[in-house]
This record gives structure tokens, sequence and C-alpha cells, in this order.
């Protein structure tokens, strides 16, 4: 019984100490791995991205604000146009000063559907930096469409862009990375199309459409009645050829007279 018991002790020590030994060396297979947690964002990450907030961190666009969130509820249409495209948007947002000091009744003047073009005509369907409006090519694309265009000149990091009516420059970069770019103006972009010196119809090849073309004053309209007459042109009418064939037998009448002919 004491020998069986002995053995029994033995076999145990010998299986064990395979044990303890991977143990000590291979804790960590041990033991259960924690679940995996997602790292958390970077500082860097752009997503998600409200024009809004961006906007109200600046204190001073309150107008700017309430034009995107009523005029077709712009704000929304920016964020989703940042999310579904690769393109990116750029935004040239003017403060309050640059409302207020609009001429009186200007904005009042706007139907709806020109307020929702106003502000569109502040927002470039495309992430520009600083240094692609630098060296844009013009004229560059609003989300107002059409002829809704701006162009930007600028050098040594100054921008300037304009709209037709109104120049004015970038003054502040508030946002700098893609997707989304945001610029502080110093004035509002009126559009030359909401002023009576509105741009000419292009026509196939960018140039002014002749028939939209204003006729010249000393011009007059061609019609019949104010074509020439043949006489005018030197070549008489019938009854100018009457008259002179006239004329011609009177001096024959007289000699035949005197001759006793009559």
């Amino acid at each position: 019984m004491a020998q069986t018991r002995a053995i029994f002790i033995s076999t145990l020590l010998h299986l064990s100490v395979p044990l303890i030994l991977i143990f000590l060396l291979f804790p960590h297979q041990i033991h259960t791995q924690p679940a995996t947690t997602a790292p958390p964002p970077s500082s860097s990450t752009t997503w998600p991205v409200d024009i809004i907030d961006i906007l109200k961190t600046g204190k001073q666009f309150n107008i700017f604000v309430k034009f995107l969130d009523t005029a077709n509820h712009l704000g929304k249409q920016i964020d989703t146009q940042i999310i579904t495209s690769t393109d990116g948007v750029s935004v040239l947002a003017a403060p309050d000063s640059a409302f207020t000091s609009l001429p009186s009744g200007t904005l009042n003047k706007l139907s709806d559907q020109q307020k929702v073009r106003l502000i569109q005509f502040h927002i470039l369907p495309k992430f520009y930096s600083l240094d692609d409006l630098e060296t844009a090519s013009n004229p560059v694309e609003t989300l107002a469409g059409g002829e809704f265009v701006l162009n930007f000149t600028g050098s040594n990091g100054q921008v300037n862009v304009t709209s037709g009516v109104v120049q004015t420059q970038v003054s502040n970069i508030m946002r700098k990375n893609f997707p989304l770019a945001v610029y502080q103006i110093d004035k509002v972009l009126l559009p030359l199309e909401f002023t009576s010196k509105a741009r000419p119809t292009l026509g196939n090849k960018g140039r002014p459409n002749k028939t939209a073309a204003a006729a010249p004053k000393n011009s007059k309209e061609h019609s019949p009645a104010d074509e020439p007459s043949p006489a005018a042109n030197g070549e008489p009418n019938s009854a100018g050829r009457m008259s002179q064939f006239g004329l011609g037998l009177a001096p024959a009448a007289v000699v035949l007279f005197c001759m006793g002919v009559f």
C-alpha cells in the first residue's frame, strides 16, 4: 500500500513540473485576453464635419448662419456634400459687419430664391486650399451654378475675390483641412446677375451671342419700306421712262407742224 502511494506521488510530481514550467514561462497564454477595443480617433480626424458649428465658434457669422439654416437648409446640404463627394467643399463666409454695411434694403429686395442663390454664391463645390485659390483657373464655379461664377487673384499668400460687382479679400482661414475649407471674407459677394449689368449670353464657344447684343443707336431695322427705290439707284421706273418718252416726242411734233405735215 505504501509502495503504491509512493508511485502515485512520484507520478503526480512528474506531471505537475511541466505544467508549472509552462505557467511560469508563458503566462499570457494562460490568462484570458481582454476584448479588443477600437483606438480612439486621432486629433486629425475630420469626421464628422458640421459647417454650422464651425461658424458658430467664430461668434460673428450669425446672419450667415441664419441664411444657411433657412435658405433650403444649405448647412445640411453642405454636410451631405462633404460626405458624398470626393471633391470637398469651400465656404466663403461673410461676417455680420459685412451684411450690416450693405445699402439699406438690399436684402429685403431679394426674393426667396435670390437669397438662396446669394448664399450658394459663397460656396464652392470643391476643396480649395489658400494656395489653390491664389492660382485658381478663372472663372471658378459656385454652388449657385450657371453664370454665378467668381474670379480669384492673389500673390504672396494674399487672395482677392471678385463677383463682378464686389471685390474683397480673404482675411482669415477658419478651417483648412480636407474635405472642408472655411474662409472669412470682408464683404458680401453680390452676384452680377442681381444688377442691371448682367453678363452677356454666351454662345457655344464662350463668345457673346450676336442675337443678344443691342443694336447700334443709329441703326434701323431692315424692312421693305426702307429699301431704296430704283430711281434712287439711278434706274428710272416705269413712270419715269414714260415721261422721258413724252418729252422726246414734243420737239419732233413741232418740226412736223412747221413743215406743213399737220
